[in-house]
């Protein structure tokens, strides 16, 4: 989460993260960082994976598309990877429901809008 806020300058504070039950997002330096970019946290409630179709969908497709064809040397082989595929899947793939675009032509796209929206304000 830190990369992709370093990476994607831009206002928090109307951001809302949905994300399931686990530990990882019940920790203190998980909601400690949230706290300090003033994103908003909801979780879903428990055995309702539809709440949280995007990141299950993102899951399966990370897995099914690319993760099941490896077998890693290590911990730092898997993230090496994890972030090629990151990488990959929001600047070179098409996503069908962004209108083929990728999301991060669909992320310029929205900040372009906004932009013109607050000039013209």
């Amino acid at each position: 989460m830190n990369k992709a806020l370093i990476d994607n300058q831009f206002d928090t504070s109307k951001l809302e993260l949905r994300t399931d039950n686990g530990s990882q997002y019940c920790a203190k330096e998980f909601k400690k960082v949230l706290n300090e970019h003033k994103i908003k946290h909801t979780r879903t409630r428990v055995n309702t994976p539809k709440n949280n179709s995007r990141i299950e969908r993102f899951f399966k497709t990370i897995k099914y598309e690319y993760l099941n064809d490896y077998i890693f040397e290590d911990i730092e082989d898997v993230r090496r990877h994890v972030d090629y595929f990151i990488k990959f899947y929001n600047e070179r793939r098409i996503h069908q429901s962004l209108g083929w675009k990728t999301p991060k032509e669909a992320l310029d796209s929205l900040k372009q809008s906004a932009d013109l929206n607050t000039k013209s304000a």
